[in-house]
């Protein structure tokens, strides 16, 4: 018998019901559509690909990444913080870390079981009609993909991680595999979570491998492939999953399988001066404007657009910088000391005319130069993470000089000083630079936490004592939504918010 479980609020039986006249020009646009019409391989890619449009939402493309740094002693509420900024919208208590069921990544939850009950009535129906053999792998491998991709993001944020007991007995999120009406889940152990996201996983890799790009090459997709999974970014994920349970040969070698694929390192970043809907800055060129970011490192993109429906409303542009009334989140100082002066990723940080005050603006993501302002692309998944990826497991289990050589393409390119040092100073010189590179991209809570550190906070305001967080630490879990608690008699609320 098949394992039944059911997030109760958020049931989606492909019912969120849109035009569907064209299926993508370059991303997805179109949700998904009920599940008695998905009899056709071109309502199941429709279907598909509303799955995907939930990801450019606020919970995965907003919340998910902001409270990654917002949390952490890479964020701040910057000095010139606006009205708007202060919205519950905008998650000011992400850095403030004054949380409850009311205040929480509730968006994250919602969402996030959207998709996966999107996915999983897609996969139900691959199973009850007949399709060609190779578009039903194709479709099983990316639903399988999304549905691990979403269940990760909700441990990262509403579980400790993964080595919090010795045997992964604490709780982590309700692993939903089938959609039943009416059904109240309990949460899943760490242990359960983790067995369900590899057997996820490393079923769509083997799909992958046997598949091809059937749906692009039947015409039901046109554009770049980064937005949608493919075998490296499954493979990327199988990674992280690895890393982040600190199994670090496991993750070194699924790292350099993806380095040895058909993606390249930008080989230098450069700044020069732009403008960005009116506010001059000295931009790093490669992340300027709104086509692809590193286009030849990129795994896996969204490409959030507010102006195109059903998008997120509250994007990162929207929340960081201060020329679109908000500056909800800034850039500490913390953070900032991290550079030397010449390394050209400082512009990813401007502090913006318009506004001016000691506290700088996160421009990693300008965004729409004034055309489309909240529209920009997000890295999920691009060769430099897993580059500094192999680097640390390489210091930690394999060979320093290959770590120090890895590293060294990553520093080279941003005018950074190599990394010389050797044993344990090498693996926290590749962890500093490991936040350095991939910092307000959704990775250092996550980072934080699977190296059970806490972090303290210098340039810091909060009167609350969330100016130092020691490990371990209830906030490391963040609260389950009230509107979950409320209609599920079988949720447990994380420890400290009951």
């Amino acid at each position: 018998m098949r394992k039944i479980i059911y997030i109760y609020t958020y049931l989606l039986i492909g019912v969120l019901l849109v035009s569907c006249e064209d299926f993508l020009d370059e991303q997805p646009r179109t949700l998904t559509i009920p599940e008695v019409a998905l009899g056709t391989e071109s309502d199941i890619v429709t279907a598909l690909h509303g799955a995907y449009s939930i990801l450019n939402d606020d919970g995965f493309a907003m919340m998910h990444n902001v409270i990654a740094d917002a949390s952490t002693d890479n964020g701040k509420v910057p000095s010139d913080v606006e009205s708007a900024g202060s919205n519950p919208d905008r998650i000011p208590y992400a850095y403030s870390l004054d949380l409850s069921r009311q205040f929480t990544a509730d968006a994250l939850w919602t969402e996030a079981y959207q998709l996966i009950a999107a996915v999983n009535n897609v996969m139900a129906r691959l199973e009850e009609v007949e399709f060609d053999a190779a578009f039903e792998a194709r479709v099983k491998a990316e639903c399988l993909s999304l549905r691990a991709l979403m269940h990760f993001s909700l441990i990262e944020v509403f579980a400790q991680d993964y080595n919090y007991t010795s045997d992964q007995s604490h709780l982590g999120v309700p692993y939903v595999k089938e959609t039943i009406p009416g059904s109240s889940p309990a949460r899943n152990t760490m242990a359960e979570v983790y067995a369900e996201l590899m057997a996820d996983v490393n079923e769509a890799l083997s799909l992958f491998s046997n598949s091809g790009d059937v749906l692009t090459e039947a015409g039901y997709r046109q554009g770049a492939g980064i937005y949608f999974f493919n075998y490296y970014a499954a493979l990327g994920l199988r990674a992280r999953l690895h890393f982040y349970k600190a199994d670090y040969s496991s993750a070194l070698n699924d790292a350099n399988e993806i380095l040895s694929g058909p993606y390249a390192l930008e080989s230098t970043y450069t700044r020069g001066p732009q403008v960005n809907d009116g506010v001059p800055g000295d931009f790093v060129d490669q992340w300027y404007g709104l086509a692809p970011i590193l286009e030849s490192e990129a795994i896996f993109q969204l490409d959030v657009d507010t102006d195109d429906g059903n998008f997120a409303n509250r994007s990162l542009i929207d929340i960081y910088t201060a020329n679109n009334g908000n500056a909800a989140h800034g850039v500490s100082q913390d953070l900032l000391d991290l550079y030397e002066p010449d390394d050209a990723r400082l512009g990813w940080y401007i502090d913006e005319p318009a506004t001016p005050a000691l506290d700088l603006h996160v421009f990693k993501y300008p965004g729409g130069l004034g055309i489309n302002a909240d529209a920009h692309h997000f890295p999920v998944m691009r060769l430099t993470e897993f580059t500094l990826m192999a680097a640390e497991c390489e210091a930690r289990v394999g060979s320093e000089e290959t770590a120090r050589s890895l590293v060294l393409d990553i520093t080279d390119r941003a005018g950074a000083s190599p990394i010389v040092s050797s044993g344990t100073e090498l693996v926290e010189d590749i962890i500093t630079e490991r936040r350095k590179e991939l910092a307000f991209e959704g990775h250092r809570l996550y980072d934080l936490k699977r190296l059970q550190r806490g972090f303290v906070r210098n340039d810091c305001v909060l009167t609350n004592g969330n100016c130092t967080v020691s490990y371990p630490t209830d906030l490391y879990a963040w609260p389950i939504p009230g509107i979950e608690l409320d209609s599920n008699p079988e949720m447990v609320q994380n420890s400290g918010y009951n």
